[in-house]
């Protein structure tokens, strides 16, 4: 999973939720990106909720994915909301 802010202000208090786990993230600088294995127990969506500006902002479960390395996860965090996107590695044939 890699979390990227989209935000020209810090984002702090950032916690990504799939199933059966939660990761947490202090604070977020400007343009900053976090990578780091995400191990959903089965099938799960992805919830993210962060503060910025002193305002909490909350993105309900949406998108689909395993724990399956061929799965990326892409959470964008900005100043009205996040994207997620997820998408699966293709492989050459070969």
């Amino acid at each position: 999973m890699v979390v990227q802010s989209r935000s020209d202000a810090a984002i702090t208090e950032v916690v990504i939720s799939v199933r059966d786990a939660e990761y947490r993230i202090p604070e977020l600088k400007p343009g900053e990106v976090r990578a780091f294995a995400a191990r959903p127990r089965g099938e799960s969506g992805v919830s993210v909720s962060y503060r910025i500006g002193g305002r909490l902002v909350e993105v309900p479960e949406e998108g689909y994915f395993e724990n399956n390395p061929d799965y990326v996860v892409l959470v964008g965090l900005g100043n009205a909301g996040a994207e997620i996107d997820i998408a699966t590695k293709t492989t050459s044939p070969g």
